[in-house]
């Protein structure tokens, strides 16, 4: 992802990204808004590689995860507003 957003999505897992074993890359670009039932807005295994961009007001039904729950992942970019119960 380059630019462009994502967002104000629902889902059970995953309401932004959902990645099975695969990779994501964020060079730039918004996830916001987005509400997640169990686990968090970018979910499950795989590698995120985030190096810009903007993470936030994103909701998660359980504390597992946060806004962002995988495997491997490299942090940049900036992050606010996500909230895990």
């Amino acid at each position: 992802m380059n630019s462009g957003a994502i967002k104000n999505n629902k889902a059970r897992y995953g309401a932004a990204v959902y990645l099975s074993d695969g990779s994501f890359t964020m060079n730039g670009g918004e996830i916001s808004g987005n509400t997640n039932v169990n686990g968090s807005s970018i979910s499950r295994s795989g590698t995120f590689e985030w190096n810009g961009g903007t993470i936030s007001n994103n909701t998660n039904g359980t504390a597992e995860g946060g806004s962002v729950f995988a495997s491997g992942i490299n942090y940049g970019g900036a992050k606010s507003k996500n909230d895990a119960s």
